[in-house]
């Protein structure tokens, strides 16, 4: 019996033992709350911990999820239908010993389909039959222990087809029991089998009573109806709070010690039904899984940081104490050690929990030394506390110069620390600003009032300020502002500063006017710039009759203003202290660009972004920004809903094809660096193809959004692949050289298997040349593109295997050419088979296999991470046709000497045709490749200048040096009564030998070739009979040589007669009339 005292049996001390050491060692996948699971461990495992930018993912492998504990197989989560259906169902308990038992729990869910008589639900015997443990529910409960019964209350009409958590404790010590239902105790009782031992290895069923011992059959009267599932026995007594856990446990991880309910898998006969999932918790468990698994690797592997954007670097996901170094982005260095000294440090502190914290990054380096320097420089002069004006010009003088000598920037962390010092002069400014003081007895002014800036150093200040804005702005500093992270941060950053700069600027010229140096119509400041245009003015309430901005520039600026109302301030309070008023109004005229309305930017380039191109195309920044503020304590409260608006013109920036405007507002966050576009409270009124009015109702950023429908468009500047001219013109060029050896294949009449070969790789350069030409760029559907996704590779497929036919054919022509006697059979039908079907059946299977990741995102092709799909096949296609023509070569040189010198001509051009045909065919596919993913017009003019080749060296080789095409010529020129001069050339050696045909092509073919046949036949007899008149006179005399001509004259007649019937009917008639004449003669 298995002892459960505090003891640990000395294997479970060597298995932790184990465990800490692999935990040590890193090389163990559990967590300390994971060093044992009772669970079946073909069903239950550990997660492979993936480590990803925002978290862990657990991986569990096919058949398998992970439940926020383990890795389950989902057949665990199953159950068993019981049907009232023959063969009578049951389950038994195999390949497992049902245990001795002093104490049990059962625990199992039960959906009851009847509940009209008793039934058993499970039960456990020896041979005695007496049952030992039996769950009987009728009108009550039965329930068996040892041969004892207690009754407990049965199911009501209520438990029918509803999902029930059953469960019964036991203990033999004083004979308590209890009886639970959907987790809690519905009676508890106890001297029932008190001192009893259950014995060992009988017979547990579920679904049955015990069987007959007379016929070894089960009642089936008392068979269960419904399903059953997660059947667990364990080998002691569980509490209450423990059957409430085992009821309301969804993830089923609580798995029996003497039987759990993946040991009923392999024991279902008769009718029963196992299926899964269960569907006992419908709504699923509530826990989070992904949550789980971050715990759970976190415990298992470490801690970590998560991906994290700080300083503009995105810092990628790092182990707890540990360092991260990245090299400082945007840098543009030539020699490779300024690269290794640049570099940007971050630590991810280890905090004793879950998770790593991020330490402030470390970027000093990404910076130039000048900057840095002047950075410290402003600081110390921010911390000292007295201010004067003329350092703080110096200052930013300093910074101005910097900015115009470094414009052009790679940096984004360049752009953060101009921005940062910029910042921290406005504030040196602001602290400088002092009004005028009163001592104790109101008798004298405070010293205070000398360190004040004068208004002429307040509008040095000014000037240079708008300088260093327009100067950061600039288009030249695109590259540092499209490296920013994220998107749009550090353009916020510096309208913050602006803002700031502009209310600085309104206490400034408040507290000049107070103090008399200035009048209110003089207390503003102007500046232009060419990106950015800035007026701050003094108003005097009384005298306001609304503001057009601009107001000193309309001959440079006529295209973009606004203008504020009259009524602006109607509903504001007026109260001595408040007569005047400053409005600070600005333009930006490049910042829209750097603060777009769509935060992250889309990659638009195929098909399945369609929708997520419509709305990156949609509601763009398509104008310069125009801002005003008043600088009144709460004035956002007191004009945010203004009565008249405020009247807003703006020109587009890119006025082609562009639609629906949209006039918007940009929110900032005061606490963040949260912003966002927004069309609240503003409206368009009238637009053209220039640009639109529309009115706001409250001060702030105005712009205007446009839909960008330009063909020409493209959301991310990338180069979308498309098919140039030069690549039609190859194409064409190649398919012309195709269709044209088709035609003469054709017209000749050319039936050879040889040809019939030729023509089928024609059709297969055609197509596939086709369908990458015409299909590979339409992205407009998904079904289409798809479509010709496949077909190109189908076709790209069976143009090498027809090459590879090439290759055989060739084989076998010269085998049949070197053994004559034994002619191998070509069948057209295996290279049918080869060419069309193998392709068909390789390309439906893998695309069937990786449907879900089969497809490029940018083009109608396979995409790049399961290009091995595409080329793998081919190539091995292809070694195979090297392979092949390469025996073919060397039988070529060793057998010459048995054929004539055009049949060894024809030979050797089939076999050169292949040769460059297996060359072009995979350099021009390689640049198909490579001119895909390196957009540009060179890789496609070396595509179509291969093609081109590919289809001129195939008219060339295997129509123009056709043997089968030049004898169908010389026989029409025969026909036509024109000399032939051409030399014949041996059929027996010849690659173009006739494919059967029907019997009416080959009496025509027989008949056109009856006057060339009896002309060479009739010279050969000339010839040979010339020869035999001569071998007569040189051995018996003239009389002997004549009598010799004429004997040999006249068995020359007859046998001409005879071999020109012959030669009528088989094509071999030449071959055989030269040796039966020789050994007649």
């Amino acid at each position: 019996m298995r002892s459960h005292g505090n003891s640990m049996h000395w294997q479970d001390l060597l298995c932790l033992s184990l465990l800490l050491e692999l935990l040590q060692a890193g090389l163990c996948p559990v967590t300390a709350s994971h060093y044992h699971t009772p669970c079946h461990p073909g069903y239950h495992k550990f997660p492979k911990c993936i480590d990803t930018p925002g978290a862990y993912l657990c991986e569990c492998g096919p058949g398998f999820e992970w439940n926020s504990h383990m890795c389950v197989a989902k057949a665990a989560d199953s159950r068993l239908e019981f049907l009232d259906v023959k063969p009578v169902g049951y389950t038994l308990l195999l390949g497992k010993t049902f245990p001795q038992l002093s104490a049990f729990t059962i625990s199992m869910w039960v959906k009851a389909a009847k509940i009209d008589r008793d039934r058993v639900y499970l039960s456990y015997s020896t041979n005695d039959q007496k049952p030992q443990i039996m769950v009987e529910r009728g009108k009550n409960t039965k329930i068996y222990v040892a041969g004892q019964m207690v009754l407990a209350p049965g199911p009501t009409k209520a438990a029918v087809n509803t999902w029930q958590h059953l469960a019964f404790t036991w203990s033999n010590r004083r004979g308590d029991w209890a009886w639970y239902v959907d987790g809690q105790r519905v009676v508890r009782s106890d001297k029932l089998a008190t001192n009893i031992t259950l014995p060992i290895a009988g017979e547990f069923v579920l679904g049955q009573a015990p069987r007959s011992r007379e016929t070894l059959q089960f009642e089936e009267d008392r068979m269960f109806m419904g399903d059953l599932s997660h059947v667990n026995v364990w080998t002691e007594a569980k509490n209450k709070t423990q059957i409430q856990k085992l009821s309301e446990d969804c993830t089923f991880m609580q798995c029996g010690d003497a039987v759990q309910w993946v040991d009923f898998r392999s024991g279902t006969r008769g009718s029963m039904k196992l299926r899964w999932p269960s569907g006992i918790f419908a709504t699923g468990c509530n826990t989070n899984p992904e949550k789980a698994c971050d715990s759970y690797c976190s415990h298992t592997i470490g801690p970590q940081c998560n991906q994290d954007i700080a300083g503009n670097i995105e810092w990628p996901r790092t182990p707890a104490g540990h360092t991260k170094s990245l090299l400082c982005p945007g840098l543009n260095v030539e020699d490779e050690e300024n690269v290794l000294e640049r570099w940007a440090n971050r630590t991810c502190q280890n905090t004793g929990g879950l998770h790593g914290q991020w330490d402030v990054p470390i970027i000093n380096q990404c910076a130039s030394r000048e900057q840095l320097e002047l950075s410290v420089e402003i600081r110390e002069a921010l911390e000292k506390p007295n201010i004067n004006g003329s350092l703080i010009i110096y200052l930013t003088r300093k910074l101005d110069n910097y900015t115009k000598t470094f414009l052009r920037k790679t940096n984004p962390i360049d752009l953060a620390i101009d921005i940062a010092c910029l910042d921290m002069l406005v504030e040196l400014q602001s602290k400088s600003l002092h009004d005028i003081a009163w001592s104790e007895d109101m008798l004298k002014f405070a010293q205070t009032h000398l360190a004040y800036p004068t208004f002429t150093l307040t509008t040095e200040f000014s000037r240079i300020v708008v300088d260093i804005v327009s100067a950061v702005m600039d288009s030249k500093n695109e590259i540092a502002w499209s490296e920013t992270k994220p998107r749009g941060q550090e353009a916020v950053q510096l309208l913050k500063v602006i803002r700031k700069f502009t209310d600085v600027l309104a206490t400034s010229l408040t507290l000049h006017r107070r103090r008399g140096e200035i009048s209110y119509e003089e207390a503003s400041i102007s500046a232009l710039t060419h990106n950015f245009v800035l007026d701050v003015i003094t108003i005097k309430l009384s005298n306001y009759r609304g503001i057009k901005f601009p107001t000193r520039h309309e001959d440079l600026l006529l295209l973009d203003h606004f203008s504020l109302p009259r009524e602006l301030f109607n509903e504001v309070h007026l109260t001595p202290d408040l007569e005047y008023v400053v409005i600070s109004n600005a333009k930006y005229n490049s910042l829209g660009r750097l603060l777009p309305n769509h935060p992250e930017p889309i990659r638009v380039v195929h098909f399945r972004d369609k929708a997520k191109e419509h709305a990156h195309k949609e509601d763009n920044i398509n104008t310069a920004l125009l801002a005003t503020r008043i600088h009144l304590s709460e004035s956002e409260e007191i004009f945010q809903n203004l009565t008249t608006p405020i009247l807003i013109d703006l020109s587009y920036d890119k006025p082609f094809n562009v639609s629906n405007p949209e006039c918007v507002t940009l929110y900032i966050s005061n606490t963040s660096d949260d912003w966002k576009w927004t069309k609240e409270g503003c409206e368009i009124l009238s637009y053209s193809q220039d640009g639109a009015r529309c009115h706001c109702r409250h001060p702030g950023i105005f712009a205007l959004t446009t839909d960008m429908y330009d063909i020409d468009w493209n959301c991310c500047n990338e180069r979308i692949f498309e098919v140039t001219i030069p690549a039609y013109i190859g194409y064409i060029i190649n398919v012309a050289f195709c269709i044209a050896s088709l035609i003469l294949f054709s017209h000749f009449k050319c039936l050879s298997d040889t040809v019939n070969v030729h023509r089928n790789l024609a059709m297969s350069i055609i197509l596939a040349q086709t369908s990458y030409v015409i299909g590979v760029a339409r992205r407009e559907d998904e079904g289409l593109c798809k479509g010709f996704a496949i077909v190109l590779h189908y076709f790209f497929t069976s143009e090498f295997c027809w090459l590879c036919n090439e290759a055989f054919n060739l084989y076998v022509e010269v085998a049949n050419s070197i053994h004559a006697e034994t002619q191998q059979q070509r069948p057209m039908l295996r290279y049918y088979i080869i060419g069309w079907v193998f392709p068909g059946a390789l390309v439906g299977a893998l695309v069937g296999a990786n449907w879900e990741n089969y497809f490029a995102e940018d083009i109608c092709w396979i995409s790049m991470d399961q290009i091995w799909l595409f080329v793998g096949p081919v190539a091995g296609v292809w070694a195979i046709t090297c392979f092949v023509l390469t025996f073919t070569g060397k039988d070529i040189v060793e057998s010459s000497y048995s054929k004539d010198k055009q049949a060894n001509k024809v030979v050797s051009n089939h076999c050169k045709g292949c040769w460059v045909q297996i060359t072009l065919i995979v350099i021009s596919w390689a640049f198909a490749f490579v001119s895909v993913k390196m957009v540009g017009l060179i890789l496609q003019v070396l595509y179509a200048f291969f093609v081109i080749l590919q289809g001129s060296f195939f008219f060339v080789f295997f129509c123009v040096l056709n043997g089968e095409v030049a004898t169908a010529l010389r026989e029409r020129r025969a026909r036509l009564g024109l000399a032939v001069s051409s030399p014949s050339f041996s059929t027996k050696y010849s690659v173009y030998r006739r494919a059967p045909t029907s019997p009416t092509s080959k009496k025509d073919r027989t008949e056109s070739t009856d006057h060339g046949t009896h002309t060479s036949g009739s010279l050969a007899s000339a010839s040979i009979a010339s020869a035999s008149v001569g071998a007569g006179v040189g051995s018996a005399g003239v009389g002997a040589g004549v009598g010799s001509a004429g004997v040999g004259a006249g068995g020359l007649s007859s046998s001409t007669n005879h071999f020109e019937m012959r030669n009528r009917k088989t094509d071999h008639a030449t071959v055989e009339f030269s040796e039966e004449l020789v050994t007649t003669v």
